[in-house]
């Protein structure tokens, strides 16, 4: 989905400092781990879900035909769903504003990886890493082979490697040149799509506005 290009937890995960690779390693502080749930016990028993609903949902058939199915009072279901009918009545037309945005900030992040991978600076800072790395007993071609080599490695291997890395990193001021170049990018991509980032972000903000007094109203 383009709204994961905007999870920013994962854009820098292989970003270690010194002292978090000494306790670490490249695994997650468990302080600032993503936590997920347990997945929740299911009834063997449970009646499978009726495909009408995605139908009723959507507006669609499987097969991408419009429904025809009918309320209780013989009415069609209406044009995309009811999402759609909700979207519309939120939004006030057709347009998506939320997707839009989130493709828009998707689009962005995107355009900046892209340039990050390929700008001379930050390739001629991966290769003092390798550099450093290299005085150290290492052969990495490129900064993010370390992680890679040690993913399933005992954890005190990985701190090794990771302590190696994080202080070639610094040495070399790798991050602190992917995270400038990284900022300039996006911003220059912010201001040639300025007036479009705008819009759709204020009619987002009316769009919270409308379903908060939908809601208050108990509709």
């Amino acid at each position: 989905m383009a709204s994961d290009a905007t999870m920013l937890e994962g854009r820098y995960s292989n970003t270690v400092s010194i002292d978090s690779a000494k306790r670490f390693g490249y695994r997650d502080d468990p302080r600032f781990a993503l936590k997920f749930d347990k997945e929740e016990k299911k009834d063997p028993n449970a009646p499978l879900p009726d495909p009408r609903e995605r139908e009723v949902w959507e507006g669609t058939k499987d097969g991408g035909d419009k429904s025809t199915l009918k309320d209780k009072d013989g009415k069609p279901v209406p044009s995309g769903g009811c999402y759609g009918e909700g979207n519309a009545e939120v939004q006030g037309h057709d347009q998506d504003d939320w997707s839009n945005l989130i493709h828009m900030t998707s689009n962005g992040l995107d355009n900046a990886t892209r340039r990050l991978e390929n700008d001379a600076r930050l390739l001629a800072a991966d290769k003092k890493w390798a550099s450093c790395m290299k005085t150290k007993g290492y052969s990495f071609a490129h900064k993010l082979d370390a992680a890679d080599l040690v993913a399933d490695k005992p954890q005190k291997q990985q701190i090794k490697v990771a302590v190696d890395d994080a202080t070639c990193a610094q040495q070399s001021n790798y991050y602190g040149v992917m995270y400038a170049l990284d900022v300039a990018y996006q911003n220059q991509y912010i201001a040639q799509h300025q007036a479009e980032l705008t819009a759709s972000y204020n009619e987002v903000r009316k769009s919270l506005v409308t379903a908060r007094a939908i809601v208050a109203k108990g509709e």
